[in-house]
C-alpha cells in the first residue's frame, strides 16, 4: 500500500514545478495508464521532516521503461522534484508523469460497501462493558465518512486522561 498523496498536490503545483510542457507532457502519460507506481515512503522513515520517495517506472515510446524517482518535501517554493534515467535526467515530463499518477492513485478498498456498512452497523449495535469505577484515561476512536474522497473512511483518535 502507498502513502496517499498530500492534499496540496495539484496540476498547478505539478506545472510549477516541472513547467508547462513537461506537466502536459506528463499528465497525458500518466492518464494513457503509463506509469507504474512501484514504491511511495519517507526517504528517512525515521524523520518525519524527511521528503517522500516515489519510484516508479514510465513506458514511454521506447521498449524499455525509464526509472524515474519523484521527491517530494512540503513547504517551500519548488516542493516536487525528480530523477530519471532517460536523456534528460531530472525534472522530466517522465517526473511529471509520476507526480499525475501519484495525485490519481486511489488504493484499491479493503472490503465492499457492503461489508463496510455491516461492519458499521455491527459497530454501532455493539455494547461494551464498563468497568466499575473511574477510568484513568480513554482511547476514543471516531469512524466517519471522509468529506474529500467518497467510500473511505476518517478516523479520528482521541485520548482523555482523569487528571
Amino acid at each position: 500500500m502507498f502513502a496517499p498523496p498530500p492534499p496540496e498536490l495539484n496540476a498547478a503545483l505539478i506545472h510549477h514545478c516541472f513547467g508547462r510542457l513537461h506537466a502536459e507532457q506528463g499528465g497525458a502519460c500518466a492518464r494513457a495508464g503509463a506509469v507504474t507506481l512501484e514504491s511511495v515512503q519517507a526517504v528517512d522513515p525515521l524523520d518525519p521532516g524527511t521528503p517522500m520517495e516515489i519510484a516508479a517506472k514510465v513506458q514511454d515510446s521506447r521498449l524499455q521503461p525509464f526509472a524515474s524517482r519523484l521527491y517530494y518535501q512540503a513547504g517551500g517554493e519548488w516542493p516536487l522534484s525528480g530523477e530519471c534515467d532517460c536523456r534528460a535526467g531530472s525534472d522530466c515530463k517522465h517526473c511529471a508523469a509520476v507526480a499525475f499518477a501519484w495525485m490519481y492513485h486511489r488504493p484499491e478498498p479493503v472490503a465492499s460497501d457492503s461489508e463496510w456498512a455491516q461492519w458499521l452497523q455491527a459497530l454501532q449495535q455493539s455494547t461494551v462493558t464498563r468497568p466499575e469505577g473511574p477510568l484513568p484515561s480513554q482511547i476514543i476512536y471516531i469512524l466517519e465518512p471522509a468529506l474529500q474522497d467518497e467510500g473511505f473512511l476518517q478516523v479520528q483518535v482521541a485520548v482523555r486522561k482523569r487528571l
